[in-house]
C-alpha cells in the first residue's frame, strides 16, 4: 500500500497510510463477531436484515407521460435481485448478509460481475473487513478487493461495485455501531459474563464457617480447601457433613438486590438505541410501548428502523444498475408490512374501491390472489351521485339566475 491517496475506508473505519501501517490497522477487529453473543445486540442486527430480505425487491419500468409504473419481468435485473443475484446465494441471502454487514461493520460491499457487452451477470458479496474505498483527489472513489496483502488484491472501479454503508462522516464511508459503541457492549459482555459466574455457584457468592474455638492458620486454610473441594462449584447442592462444632453460615445477595438485573436491562435499551430499534421488536416487554394496534407497532418499525436502509439499498441500485437505462428502477415492496388485520384492511379497500383508486383485480392481487376474468375485474367504480366541484359550481350559479329572473 502506498500514501499517495493518504488513507482508506476499511470495514473498521478509516486508516491513513503510512508504509505497512494500513495493514497492521487494518487487522484489528473491533470483535463484531463476539458482540454476537450479546442477544440484544444479535437481535437488532437479525432483525433489521431479515426484515429487509425478505420484503420483494421488484424491477419496474416507468411508463410513459407519467402514467405509473409496471413491473419489468423481462429485464435481466428483475431476476437478479427478485430470485438470485450469484449462483451460490439467493436473494433473500443477499440482502440479508449485506445489511448484516452494513450494521455490524458499517459498510457491506458486492462486486457487479458484468458479461462482455457490459450487462450485469451476477452480484458477488465481498469481505467486509478486506475491501476498502480508495478516494482520489479529484474527487472519485475505486476500491480495493483483498486490500490485506492478498495475491489477488485488485483494484475496482466505483461502478461495479454496490457499497451500502450506515451513517457517515463523509458520505464515502460508514461508521461502525460496534466501533461507536464499545463502551456498552463491552459494560453488556461484562455484566453477561459475571451473570454467568454468578449462577453457575448457584447465585450464591459464598458462605461462612464458623468455629466455636481459635484454629490456626494452616488449620483454616485446610478447612477451606476442603471445603471448596466437596461442596464448591458443581458440587454445590450436595449434603455437608460438619464435625468439631463446625457450622455453616451462608451469605445470600438476590440479583436483584445486586442490581444485576436492572443492570442487564439496562444494556438492552442502550443496544437499541443504537439501532432505532423498538424495544418490542428484540421481545423486550418490560415497559409499555405505548401503541394501541398492530398497524402502529409496524408503521413505526418500518419508517423510522427500515426505511432508511431500504432508501439506501435502493438509490445504490438504481445508480450502479441501471446507469444506462433511467425507464428501470428497484424499489421494495413495503405493503406487507402494512396489511394490519383483516376487518382493518376490508374497511380500507371497501373506501377505496368507492371511490375509485382501486378495481377488484388490485385489491385481490394485494390480497395475494388471483385476478378474476370478468371483464369488470379491472374496471375502477365511482358513485353515480357524485359530479366535479367546477361542475357543481356552475349548475348552482345557473339555478340562482334562474330563480332571480322567475321572481
Amino acid at each position: 500500500m502506498k500514501s499517495a491517496w493518504g488513507g482508506f475506508w476499511g470495514g473498521n473505519g478509516f486508516f491513513p497510510v503510512s508504509g505497512g501501517d494500513a495493514v497492521a490497522s487494518a487487522s484489528k477487529s473491533v470483535g463484531n463477531d463476539k458482540n454476537m453473543g450479546i442477544a440484544a445486540y444479535f437481535a437488532c442486527i437479525r432483525n433489521i436484515s431479515e426484515d429487509i430480505a425478505k420484503l420483494p425487491l421488484i424491477t419496474y419500468r416507468r411508463l410513459p407521460n407519467d402514467k405509473g409504473k409496471e413491473r419489468a419481468t423481462n429485464n435481466p435485473i428483475y431476476g437478479l435481485l427478485r430470485y438470485s443475484p450469484h449462483p451460490a446465494y439467493g436473494a433473500f441471502a443477499f440482502r440479508e448478509t449485506m445489511t448484516r454487514n452494513a450494521l455490524g461493520w458499517g459498510n457491506a460491499f458486492a462486486e457487479i460481475l458484468r458479461n462482455n457487452d457490459g450487462s450485469v451477470n451476477a452480484l458477488e458479496i465481498l469481505d467486509p473487513i478486506t475491501t476498502a474505498t480508495k478516494p482520489a483527489k479529484d474527487g472519485t472513489v475505486s476500491y480495493i478487493r483483498n486490500y490485506l496483502g492478498s495475491v489477488d488484491s485488485r483494484e475496482i472501479p466505483a461502478s461495479n461495485i454496490i457499497h451500502i454503508h450506515g451513517l457517515s462522516s463523509d458520505g464515502i464511508g460508514g461508521m461502525s455501531v460496534a466501533k461507536y459503541a464499545a463502551e456498552t457492549l463491552s459494560f453488556a459482555q461484562s455484566s453477561q459474563s459475571y451473570g454467568e459466574k454468578l449462577f453457575s455457584r448457584g447465585a450464591r457468592p459464598g458462605g461462612v464457617l464458623t468455629h466455636p474455638g481459635k484454629m490456626k492458620d494452616d488449620a483454616k486454610k485446610k478447612l477451606a480447601e476442603t471445603w471448596d473441594k466437596a461442596y464448591g462449584n458443581h458440587n454445590s447442592g450436595k449434603t455437608a457433613i460438619l464435625d468439631n462444632e463446625i457450622a455453616y453460615k451462608p451469605i445470600t445477595i438476590s440479583p436483584v438486590d445486586a442490581q444485576y438485573l436492572e443492570t442487564r436491562q439496562f444494556t438492552v435499551e442502550e443496544i437499541a438505541r443504537w439501532f432505532r430499534m423498538p424495544l418490542h421488536k428484540i421481545q423486550y416487554l418490560v415497559r409499555a410501548q405505548g401503541w394501541s394496534t398492530l398497524d402502529a407497532q409496524n408503521t413505526d418499525y418500518l419508517t423510522d428502523t427500515l426505511l432508511p436502509w431500504l432508501t439506501r439499498w435502493e438509490e445504490e441500485l438504481n445508480r450502479k444498475l441501471f446507469v444506462n437505462d433511467q425507464d428501470y428502477f428497484a424499489e421494495h415492496l413495503v405493503d406487507a408490512l402494512l396489511r394490519g388485520d383483516q376487518t382493518t384492511r376490508t374497511n380500507a379497500y371497501v373506501k377505496e374501491f368507492s371511490m375509485g383508486v382501486l378495481s377488484i383485480n388490485e385489491i385481490r392481487k394485494r390480497e395475494n390472489m388471483n385476478p378474476i376474468d370478468d371483464e369488470g375485474g379491472d374496471t375502477h367504480f365511482i358513485p353515480m351521485n357524485m359530479t366535479p366541484a367546477e361542475f357543481a359550481t356552475s349548475i348552482s350559479g345557473k339555478e340562482e339566475k334562474t330563480n332571480d329572473t322567475q321572481s
